[in-house]
């Protein structure tokens, strides 16, 4: 999906956050710690204890929970 999104638009690689609610929440906390794309999440309403991750991207990342 990233691949595909990336090629087709008009994204600037630099501002790139992610946000949800309830799961949506707990797959933003996921994506930040596991793809090097992000500049900050903000999850809401979101567990990160609930799916299982590898924490493969450990560099300070902003969360607004």
């Amino acid at each position: 999906m990233w691949d595909n999104i990336t090629a087709n638009l008009c994204i600037d690689l630099e501002r790139v956050f992610s946000t949800g609610f309830s799961f949506g929440g707990m797959m933003s906390y996921t994506l930040g710690y596991v793809f090097n794309v992000f500049r900050a999440v903000a999850p809401c309403s979101g567990d990160l204890q609930v799916i299982a991750h590898d924490e493969t991207y450990t560099d300070p990342l902003p969360i607004m929970a």
